[in-house]
Parts: C-alpha cells; sequence; structure tokens
C-alpha cells in the first residue's frame, strides 16, 4: 500500500521525470556536497587533534582585537604563547584546535577582558600539538559540537531524499518506456 504522499510525490514526477533526475543530481552534488565539506572541514580537524601530546608552553603576550561583520561587532583575543616540542622552540597564537570556532570571542569586551586575566604573560599555561606537525598547537581541543553533526547529517538527508528522487524518476521512465 502507498501512502498519500507517496503517491502525490510519484504523481508530480510523472509530468517531468527527466527533470526530477536532473535536479536531483543536482541537489547531491552541489547541496550535499556542500553540507558535507562544511561539516567535514570542520570535523576532522577535531578528531584528529584528539592525537595531540600536551605540553606546558608560556604565554609571551595577549592582546584583544574588534572583529567587525555585517552582523555587528566582537571582541576577540591573541594569545600568544612559545613551547618546545620535537626539540624545537615554536611561537603560535590558537587558541583552539577547530578551524571555525568562537573561543577566545565574545560581543562584551569586558568578558574577553576577564578571560584574558588567566593567562598573564610570563604565566606557564597548558597546551597541545600536533606531534606531526608540532608547529600546529592550541590551548584547547575542541568536541565536535551541533553544528558539525548538523551539516553532516543534512548532507546524508539530503543525498537519501534526492537518491529516493531519482529512483522513482527512474521507475516512472521506465514504466513509460514499457508503453505501447
Amino acid at each position: 500500500m502507498i501512502s498519500a504522499w507517496k503517491l502525490k510525490v510519484r504523481q508530480e514526477i510523472q509530468k517531468t521525470p527527466h527533470e526530477t533526475i536532473l535536479g536531483g543530481w543536482l541537489l547531491i552534488i552541489f547541496l550535499g556536497t556542500t553540507f558535507l565539506v562544511a561539516g567535514l572541514v570542520d570535523i576532522v580537524p577535531k578528531v584528529r587533534a584528539k592525537e595531540w601530546v600536551a605540553a606546558p608552553a608560556r604565554v609571551i603576550s595577549t592582546e584583544i582585537y574588534e572583529q567587525r561583520s555585517t552582523h555587528g561587532s566582537r571582541w576577540c583575543t591573541w594569545i600568544t604563547y612559545q613551547y618546545h616540542a620535537a626539540g624545537n622552540r615554536y611561537i603560535s597564537k590558537n587558541i583552539t584546535s577547530a578551524i571555525t570556532s568562537d573561543a577566545g570571542c565574545n560581543v562584551e569586551k569586558r568578558r574577553v577582558e576577564e578571560y584574558l586575566e588567566g593567562f598573564p604573560a610570563g604565566s606557564v599555561i597548558d597546551i597541545h600539538y600536533d606531534p606531526e606537525a608540532p608547529g600546529r598547537a592550541a590551548i584547547y581541543i575542541e568536541d565536535i559540537g551541533f553544528f558539525d553533526v548538523f551539516f553532516v547529517g543534512m548532507a546524508f538527508v539530503i543525498t537519501a531524499w534526492s537518491a529516493y528522487l531519482i529512483s522513482i524518476a527512474r521507475a516512472v521512465l521506465r514504466e513509460q518506456a514499457s508503453r505501447p
């Protein structure tokens, strides 16, 4: 038994099966791929950072800057720190292991100033660095978040829905071709 919505979808596809197939593939290629890449670009570094090595680092300096965008502005910080790894000295400003993150930023400058009180120049902090590329370091290793899962999940939903539409359209075309 076919449910009402499946029947309606099939009736709509029967009107333009070729366009449905093309549209389905375009959705998979462009929208599905875009969501998948957006999710994986942030997930992969977060997962790989779980293997990073902890090490002490010395805070060299801190700086607050205003980050402006069309949505307003927010205050962010640079924490410059120095650490030793694999027999070499490195300097980094990375607060987090994620590519996209708002760590160290806030719309209120006062909050960023309070945050920086925990990182006075000369203090020793714990950081993590990539043993395969010791120049890559971060103060915090971020976990996979809601938006990471959301983007990958949307990629799968879009791909599954598009594949479903394509399969119905192909069935419709086969039925039309078999009719005399």
